[in-house]
């Protein structure tokens, strides 16, 4: 498995909370959480 450098992940948690504030936090976040517990094991 390779590495992510820490600095992605800030740049995908900022731009994943920004697709969740214009779409509407009840659509986007369950699927954000159920790709971050599927990512995560």
């Amino acid at each position: 498995m390779e590495t992510i450098p820490f600095t992605e992940y800030i740049a995908a948690g900022t731009l994943g909370l920004g697709l969740a504030a214009s779409s509407g936090f009840r659509v986007f976040v369950p699927l954000l959480a159920a790709s971050v517990a599927h990512h995560f094991g």
